[in-house]
């Protein structure tokens, strides 16, 4: 076995553990109540959590925690903030997929919230989820909270959204395009690297670092997303480039956290391959 298999290997399984424990709290926490007690509107927010998803944003968020010497196993507040990242990326796809903004039908493979619960109840859930994730982030402290809402709101993901529809059927210029990767995708990996540090309570600089980071590999996962799906192809071999010589950087200023970032490593690897490949 070479030794890019051996790594390859070793970050699949360290994606699947990490998976199998938010995975676990998200079933434990958002799963429905007995049938004879369940409202229409909890099921639809199981429906939009609990189905399939990669859960890559909190896997991030505990692979952050992990390279700052987090005590293993994470503790409770650790696993409901990363778990309060989830809530929130799956919040934003059930109002991307409405009409009066991407028009979706399918998501993960079955019908999207709104055509299987309605465009109302849609709506409802993602208030509730991206309610619900607050409540959850705080258990991590005011900083998570913070952090989580910055790179959500109306700076972050939000604008980043904006913007994308904005756009409508023009081909954005190469400036636009990669701020467009920073915000929309970006900034919730960032939240999520940074809020992952924080709670292993790291020092500033190594929170910085972590988030710089995750918004490097949100960009490259993006590049990666719209190179699958023939999206801007004028552009994307320049903006794929640019994208892995920044997340190269972002890796280099990580190594100093030695053996404890590797999975940060791996990842950012097995992600700019796909971007520049």
């Amino acid at each position: 076995m070479s030794p890019s298999d051996a790594s390859r290997l070793a970050l699949a399984a360290y994606l699947a553990e990490r998976r199998t424990h938010i995975e676990g709290a998200l079933k434990r926490w958002l799963d429905p109540p007995p049938p004879e007690d369940r409202e229409r509107l909890h099921e639809a927010m199981c429906y939009a959590v609990l189905g399939s998803g990669k859960r890559l944003r909190p896997i991030l968020a505990l692979a952050a925690y992990d390279a700052c010497g987090g005590p293993d196993p994470p503790s409770e507040a650790t696993l409901r903030a990363a778990c309060a990242v989830e809530l929130v990326h799956c919040y934003s796809l059930v109002h991307d997929d409405l009409p009066s903004m991407d028009d979706d039908d399918l998501r993960r493979g079955r019908p999207s919230v709104h055509r299987e619960f309605g465009e109302a109840t849609a709506i409802l859930v993602g208030d509730a989820l991206l309610t619900l994730a607050f409540e959850w982030a705080a258990a991590g402290g005011t900083a998570v909270v913070r952090m989580l809402a910055r790179e959500a709101g109306h700076t972050g993901m939000i604008i980043g959204q904006a913007r994308d529809l904005a756009l409508a059927d023009r081909t954005p210029t190469l400036e636009e395009l990669e701020a467009l990767y920073g915000l929309k995708t970006g900034a919730l990996f960032a939240g999520a690297a940074g809020l992952g540090a924080l709670c292993a309570q790291a020092d500033l600089s190594r929170v910085r670092a972590l988030h710089g980071f995750g918004r490097a590999l949100g960009i490259a996962f993006q590049c990666a997303d719209d190179r699958d799906d023939a999206e801007h192809p004028s552009l994307l071999a320049t903006a794929s480039a640019r994208a892995g010589a920044q997340l190269s950087e972002a890796c280099a200023r990580l190594r100093e956290l030695g053996v404890a970032a590797t999975p940060l490593l791996e990842l950012a690897d097995h992600v700019g391959r796909r971007a520049t490949g």
